[in-house]
């Protein structure tokens, strides 16, 4: 959120979310809620873009509305639709490039091609897994009458290389990303790793907890009258399904990671669904064809509906945002004193794996390791608050083996030999995890604290103060010089 507010995003990962955001909160204000709120109007505008493009693939209208209100419904989309995640904008933005694709190739013209390649290309400027995308949009080529004429024009090819001019920077530079710093390790790309993705738990679409069984249903029955009435079909839903999960399914990481990367597969299934929908309803005849989908539409809504409150649930890091929401605001009550300096621990621990986040747009802060480096903050007669937050009491799963008495990571716990630390609001809930991080207490506690100064021992130093680890230079008065070998 603070990159999307101070355009602060990397080139090669979400510089087109950051540079979205930034505009929008540049004109209603630099405030979580107008991120949170857009992402809720992206993932309805998703579901609105289903609708066209459903109607030219499968080419029925009541297709694509049945997809439409699947998208519009299944549980993973509502849980992102209100969230900071990158994925409704990607997803939104994918959509819509396709659609102008499709209506590029049915009517040839030439600023069509030209939004669609705009569209491709920020889309996987806000997320590069968005570069299997453009597997989808090639292979909806043939499936209009006359789509090989439209290729003898120059527009597509133009608007083509457009689309390489804006993505060969980015892909320049990530391949030399890989190359220095290898791939992720959660990612599974191996063909029998990929297979196997599917059968496991890390698949949340097979997964009933998330998605209703009635959709998967639709979707079989979808894709088996497809492959009789328009096999050409066939190659868009799966050929563009199985490239992206290639990607996004064999991820071996937390449920939340899980879930945002596996979003825009969803599309997918929902067309599938919405033909399924659609050939059961023109089996049951022209008089009770608008009956049997209003019924598979008020079924997939309501089983849908039926798991919102799992789509609703609140885990460590929202409970941990409500609380910052709560008392980090100027005039929160109760909140942080005005004037004093917040401190957080170090904004990257456990080599980069563990993060701190604090709300900075709302109040400033530092981190522990720059204490000794603030003029402001190191004056004695200063107000210091340290906030003992979520990223304070997670761990690796190697770390948590061996984890310290109390669930407090040792960066954190530092602060205890040099101050005492004195609540002023604190809140507790129980430990309900996101991610592959662990929480080895079973409640969370998070609270600021006032750091007052412990008196050191005379003759001793605070042990681990960040001041003190710099080893002071004795002066020899006697010899006229401060350290050995120095002159006068």
């Amino acid at each position: 959120l603070g990159s999307a507010f101070l355009l602060e995003g990397r080139f090669f990962h979400g510089s087109g979310y950051y540079a979205f955001f930034h505009l929008l909160c540049a004109v209603a204000g630099r405030d979580p809620g107008v991120v949170f709120a857009s992402n809720a109007v992206l993932g309805a505008l998703a579901a609105v873009a289903v609708q066209p493009v459903g109607r030219m693939i499968l080419d029925s209208r009541e297709a694509g509305w049945m997809a439409a209100i699947a998208q519009a419904c299944v549980p993973p989309a509502l849980r992102l639709g209100g969230s900071e995640s990158m994925f409704p904008l990607a997803t939104a933005t994918a959509l819509m490039a396709t659609w102008a694709f499709l209506a590029a190739m049915r009517t040839g013209c030439p600023l069509r091609f030209a939004i669609s390649a705009c569209l491709a290309a920020w889309s996987i400027q806000v997320r590069p897994e968005m570069t299997l995308w453009c597997v989808t949009i090639a292979l909806c080529a043939p499936l209009l009458p006359g789509w090989y004429k439209r290729l003898e024009r120059a527009a597509p090819w133009i608007s083509l290389a457009g689309l390489a001019g804006l993505l060969v920077p980015w892909i320049l530079f990530r391949i030399g990303d890989a190359s220095r710093e290898g791939l992720p390790g959660f990612l599974r790309l191996g063909p029998v790793e990929f297979a196997g993705s599917f059968l496991s738990s890390n698949n949340l679409l097979a997964s009933p907890t998330w998605i209703p069984e009635v959709l998967w249903i639709l979707a079989v029955a979808g894709l088996l009258a497809l492959a009789r009435r328009r096999p050409r079909a066939l190659a868009p839903l799966l050929g563009g399904f199985l490239a992206l999960a290639w990607l996004v399914i064999g991820v071996d990481c937390g449920f939340a990671t899980r879930m945002r990367l596996q979003t825009p597969l969803l599309p997918f299934l929902a067309l599938a669904a919405g033909a399924g929908a659609a050939r059961i309803a023109s089996m049951a005849g022209p008089s009770r064809r608008y009956a049997v989908l209003a019924a598979a539409g008020a079924i997939v809504i309501a089983s849908s509906m039926a798991r919102a409150p799992r789509a609703a649930a609140l885990l460590n890091p929202q409970r941990e945002y409500r609380f910052l929401e709560k008392t980090v605001p100027p005039g929160s009550d109760p909140g942080i004193p005005e004037g004093c300096v917040v401190v957080t621990a170090d904004r990257f621990m456990a080599g980069r794996v563990i993060s701190t986040e604090f709300p900075w747009w709302w109040r400033p802060s530092i981190t522990w390791s720059d204490l000794a480096e603030d003029a402001r903050a190191k004056r004695e007669g200063d107000c210091r608050v340290f906030y003992m937050g979520l990223s304070c009491q997670s761990f690796t799963y190697e770390e948590s083996r061996t984890a310290p008495p109390g669930g407090i990571r040792r960066e954190c716990g530092a602060v205890r030999e040099i101050y005492d630390l004195v609540p002023i609001v604190e809140e507790s809930f129980p430990n309900r995890p996101d991610s592959y991080l662990v929480v080895v207490n079973p409640e969370v506690r998070l609270g600021f604290y006032r750091m007052i100064p412990r008196t050191p021992p005379q003759g001793r130093r605070r042990p681990g103060s960040p001041a003190g680890r710099r080893r002071r230079r004795s002066c020899a008065p006697s010899r006229g010089a401060c350290g050995p070998g120095s002159r006068p």
